[in-house]
C-alpha cells in the first residue's frame, strides 16, 4: 500500500515536470540553486561569526591574563629579591653574602623559591670551530673510524628550537681533545672553548602550595617565557 502510494506520488511529480516548459524548468532549477546557495551562505556566515566570537573572547582573555601574569612576575621578583636583605639580617640566608641568589621561604601553606642562573651561549667563533671540525672529520676520521665520526657529528647537533649548540655535548668533545694529533682538531676545540661566554643572568621565582599529604605542589605560572 505504501509502495503504491509512493509510486503514484513519483508518477505525479514526473507528470508535473513534463507539463512544464523547458524555460519553466530552467527557472525552477535556478531558483532551487539560489536557495541552496543562500542556505550555504547563511551557514558559512554563522560559522564565521561563531569562530570570530570564540577567537576574540579567548584571545582577549589570554592577552589580559598575560598582562596580569607579567605584572605579577615583576612585582613578585622585586619583593622576593628585596627580602634578601631581611634574610641576611636574621642570618637565614645560607652562605650569607656569598650566596649567589638561591633561597627559599615558606610557611604552613606556601613555599616560594628564588634562584638565579648565569646564561651562557656560543658566539660566532663556534661556527668556525664547527667548520674546521667537520672538515677534519670528513677528510681524516670518516674512513678510519666511522663510529667515532658519527659520534662527534652527533655532538654537534643543535637544538631544533633555538638553534644553539648543547654545552654538555661540546664538553664531551673537550674530553677528546688529545685524541688526534691534528691542528684543525685542536684549533676547533680551542675555538669552542673561547666562544662559550656568559650572556647574562636569569632569575627564577617559583610558588608551591601545601597539599593534604603535606607535599609541596607546584603552582604553575609559566614565568619563563615572560
Amino acid at each position: 500500500m505504501i509502495e503504491t502510494k509512493a509510486m503514484n506520488t513519483a508518477a505525479q511529480a514526473a507528470a508535473n515536470l513534463n507539463a512544464l516548459s523547458t524555460r519553466d524548468l530552467e527557472k525552477a532549477l535556478a531558483a532551487r540553486k539560489a536557495q541552496e546557495n543562500a542556505e550555504r551562505d547563511a551557514l558559512r556566515l554563522q560559522y564565521e561569526n561563531e569562530k570570530d566570537a570564540l577567537i576574540s573572547a579567548l584571545g582577549g582573555t589570554a592577552a589580559k591574563a598575560a598582562d596580569i601574569l607579567k605584572t605579577f612576575k615583576e612585582d613578585a621578583m622585586g619583593q622576593v629579591r628585596g627580602f634578601r636583605s631581611k634574610l641576611l639580617e636574621y642570618g637565614q640566608l645560607r652562605k650569607g653574602e656569598a650566596n649567589k641568589g638561591n633561597f627559599e621561604i615558606k610557611n604552613d601553606n606556601y613555599k616560594i623559591t628564588f634562584s638565579s642562573q648565569v646564561k651562557k651561549c656560543f658566539d660566532e667563533r663556534s661556527e668556525l670551530a664547527e667548520e674546521k671540525l667537520k672538515s677534519f672529520l670528513g677528510s681524516f676520521v670518516k674512513k678510519r673510524d666511522k663510529d667515532l665520526h658519527d659520534l662527534v657529528l652527533s655532538l654537534l647537533e643543535r637544538n631544533p628550537k633555538s638553534g644553539d649548540l648543547d654545552i654538555s655535548n661540546i664538553q664531551r668533545l673537550y674530553k677528546l681533545e688529545d685524541r688526534f694529533d691534528n691542528e684543525d682538531w685542536r684549533e676547533a676545540i680551542r675555538l669552542f672553548k673561547e666562544s662559550y661566554n656568559p650572556e647574562g643572568t636569569a632569575y627564577y621565582v617559583r610558588f608551591f602550595q601545601k597539599a593534604e599529604d603535606n607535599s609541596w605542589q607546584h603552582i604553575n605560572l609559566n614565568f619563563s617565557s615572560l
